[in-house]
């Protein structure tokens, strides 16, 4: 099972979602286009990451149920 490394809350064209980092894996990456619209999911060539909208969480959790643990952290930010 390949593990998610790192997600983080980020927006993309304006959408809410989140951002997903984890290794090469080409059965995982066709699971995530079979059940997440290309409408609600991008790849990010320059930083190696995929951006899924938060329409699609709950799909995602299927496939990659360690998404979870990083849904429920804070958000972080720096107060200025």
């Amino acid at each position: 099972m390949t593990r998610l490394s790192q997600a983080y809350k980020g927006g993309y064209d304006g959408k809410p979602g989140y951002w997903l980092h984890f290794h090469y894996d080409e059965e995982l990456i066709e699971r995530l286009k079979q059940i997440v619209p290309a409408s609600e999911r991008t790849w990010d060539e320059d930083n190696k990451r995929w951006w899924v909208s938060e329409d699609a969480c709950e799909r995602v959790l299927a496939i990659l149920p360690q998404l979870e643990t990083f849904m429920k952290q804070p958000e972080l930010g720096l107060e200025i």
